[in-house]
């Protein structure tokens, strides 16, 4: 950015300075406003993940109960 040297004077090297700072922390708000999105997305991908992890279970736990229930009744109604 100092490849050239601003115009002469305090009053150029302040305006170069507010400008540096102005470019920098625009460039800077910008790369963590992005930052800040994929963060946010990965956060929601990881619980959409948790959840159909925990879909399952909840799935296989009722599976289970239902074929329990189907072979007591089954063996207590070929008993009788």
């Amino acid at each position: 950015m100092v490849a050239i040297p601003p115009f002469g004077g305090l009053e150029g090297y302040v305006g170069w300075g507010r400008f540096a700072a102005a470019v920098g922390a625009g460039g800077g708000l910008l790369l963590g406003v992005v930052e800040a999105r994929a963060i946010t997305r990965e956060r929601a991908a990881e619980r959409a993940a948790e959840r159909a992890v925990v879909r399952a279970e909840e799935l296989e736990y009722r599976t289970d109960q239902q074929n329990f229930s189907i072979r007591y009744f089954a063996t207590t109604c070929s008993t009788e």
